[in-house]
């Protein structure tokens, strides 16, 4: 007589029932680990954005502009979600002309949530000396439930730093 190895019908329910008790409670923190990540990533890229920017204005010796353009293709103001963009503004009207140059094209931001400018801008534009001209602001990334709340704010003096704790209250978008 051979011996048989193997689990039994028994066994193999009741490893079955473990590992869906063990997922019940693992699933749904994962899903605030997610979406703690994207905001994460999405303020990271935030800032890496802005600050190649003002990098870029102070390298060509002229304003760059960093806004979300409409579907038109020139005008800020687009939905920022679609992601970025960075161009020389050479004639300084904050619009994306022909024959301005793109320094970095749009890549949309992940559906994880929303990213806006906080109030009336739209846009950010550095000088050639890095500094801001016109008002200063912030980007702002907020989870879908938001729970989570990230961004990155830029000062008059062209500083660009992320959102403190404190800010992160409430969603202003």
């Amino acid at each position: 007589m051979t011996k048989q190895t193997g689990f039994t019908l028994l066994e193999l329910m009741i490893t079955i029932a473990i590992a869906v008790v063990l997922l019940g409670i693992g699933v749904p923190s994962m899903n605030s680990l997610f979406q703690s990540m994207a905001a994460d990533a999405s303020s990271n890229r935030m800032m890496r954005e802005v600050r190649f920017a003002r990098s870029q204005a102070i390298n060509l010796n002229q304003r760059v502009v960093v806004c979300a353009l409409k579907a038109n293709g020139s005008d800020c103001g687009g939905e920022v979600n679609s992601g970025l963009t960075v161009f020389a503004d050479d004639n300084n009207n904050g619009k994306l002309d022909s024959g301005e140059k793109v320094l970095l094209a749009a890549e949309p931001f992940t559906k994880a949530g929303n990213i806006d400018f906080k109030g009336a801008v739209d846009s950010f534009s550095f000088q050639s000396d890095g500094l801001i001209a016109g008002a200063s602001g912030s980007l702002y990334f907020c989870s879908n439930d938001n729970s989570y709340i990230d961004g990155v704010v830029i000062s008059k003096g062209g500083n660009i730093r992320f959102i403190t704790d404190s800010e992160k209250s409430s969603c202003p978008i």
